[in-house]
């Protein structure tokens, strides 16, 4: 019997807005599990916005970065459902690594990264 849980990641959910950018990482929060850290700040959207960012300096090559954001953004799509917070976020994932990961790793630190995000903003919600 198929699950009736979708999945996806849609271009809605993709952090494309400078405004939003900008602010995410100037006024935004950081939770690190190597080899990525993610950056996040409660948004007044509908949507969970989220950016994937790979340095051009770590790794020189395009086919590089881009298997990098595909196993990140794969690993994200199918455990963004552990992300249980009472509001929407913008969340950047920064890969801070200097070798090609597997996925394996990349999972662990996605799911790692998202508990740890829901544990934060739940605990700010709850003392306010």
């Amino acid at each position: 019997m198929p699950s009736t849980q979708q999945h996806t990641f849609p271009k809605a959910e993709k952090l494309c807005s400078d405004s939003a950018i900008n602010k995410l990482f100037t006024e935004g929060q950081s939770v690190s599990k190597f080899p990525l850290r993610a950056v996040y700040i409660p948004t007044e959207s509908d949507l969970t916005h989220v950016l994937i960012s790979v340095s051009k300096k770590r790794f020189k090559h395009a086919v590089d970065r881009n298997r990098v954001k595909r196993l990140v953004r794969e690993a994200y799509r199918l455990n963004k459902q552990s992300l249980t917070v009472p509001q929407k976020l913008d969340l950047a994932f920064v890969f801070i690594g200097n070798k090609l990961p597997d996925y394996a790793s990349i999972t662990k630190s996605v799911t790692t990264i998202l508990e740890r995000i829901s544990n934060a903003v739940n605990d700010v919600q709850s003392s306010n």
